[in-house]
C-alpha cells in the first residue's frame, strides 16, 4: 500500500510538470521558492545641492572680469555725469561752477585786464583741479572757459567714444611729454567740449568746456 502512495505522488508531480517535487516518503510534497523581494528604494538625498549643468555655471574668470568692469564703470560714469551737469548750467560763472564741483573757485591775483582767472584744488571727485576763465568787466570778448585737469579716474578714449562718439581732432601737440597730446572736439548746443588724451596710450588728460567767442 505504501508503494502505491509513492507511485501516485510521483505521477502527480509529472502531470503538473513541476520542478522541485521531492519524494519524502509517504508524504511527498511540492514547494515553490518565493519570488525575490523588490529592490529597495533609493534613500533620499536630503538637502544636497541640485546638480547644475556644466555650461550653466559662470566661469570664475568671467565673474571676476564682470566685477572688475562694474567697479571701473562707476567712476567713469560719475566723471561723465559731472561733465553733463556742467554743460547744463545756464549761468556759466565761477560761483555756479563751484557748486557743481562742490568747491570754491578762488580768483587769482595774476589776472590780466582782459580775463579774470579762477582756480580750485579739489580733494574729492573725478578731477583734482579746475581752472576757469571769464572776461573782465568791459572786455570785448565773452569767452568763458572751464578746464578740468588731473583726472583721478582712468578714462581712455574708448570710454569717451562709447559715450559721445568719435568726435573730431581739434589739436595735436606732438612735442608734449612724454608721448604727445591729441584733443578731440565735441559740439554741443551753445558750447564746445574738448577732451585731450595722451597720443599713444589714449588716456584722458583734461576736459575743456568753452562758451562765447570760442564758438
Amino acid at each position: 500500500m505504501a508503494d502505491r502512495r509513492i507511485l501516485f505522488a510521483f505521477v502527480l508531480c509529472v502531470a503538473l510538470a513541476g520542478t522541485g517535487c521531492k519524494k519524502s516518503g509517504p508524504a511527498a510534497s511540492q514547494t515553490t521558492p518565493p519570488p525575490p523581494p523588490p529592490p529597495a528604494a533609493a534613500a533620499p538625498r536630503g538637502d544636497a545641492a541640485p546638480e547644475v549643468p556644466a555650461d550653466a555655471a559662470e566661469p570664475e574668470t568671467a565673474a571676476a572680469d564682470r566685477r572688475y568692469a562694474q567697479m571701473v564703470a562707476q567712476p567713469v560714469k560719475e566723471l561723465f555725469d559731472l561733465i553733463e551737469r556742467l554743460k547744463s548750467l545756464e549761468d556759466f560763472a565761477a560761483d555756479a561752477i563751484g557748486k557743481v564741483l562742490e568747491t570754491r573757485l578762488v580768483e587769482r591775483a595774476d589776472a590780466n585786464p582782459y580775463f579774470r582767472l579762477y582756480y580750485a584744488s579739489m580733494q574729492e571727485g573725478p578731477f583734482a583741479s579746475a581752472e576757469f576763465q571769464e572776461p573782465s568787466t568791459g572786455a570785448r570778448s565773452n569767452d568763458r572757459r572751464l578746464i578740468l585737469t588731473a583726472p583721478r579716474v582712468d578714462v581712455v578714449r574708448a570710454d569717451v567714444v562709447a559715450r559721445y562718439g568719435p568726435g573730431s581732432i581739434s589739436q595735436i601737440i606732438p612735442e608734449a611729454q612724454p608721448e604727445g597730446i591729441v584733443a578731440y572736439l565735441y559740439d554741443a548746443p551753445g558750447q564746445k567740449v574738448y577732451l585731450a588724451f595722451t597720443a599713444e596710450s589714449e588716456r584722458l588728460l583734461y576736459v575743456t568746456i568753452c562758451r562765447g567767442s570760442c564758438l
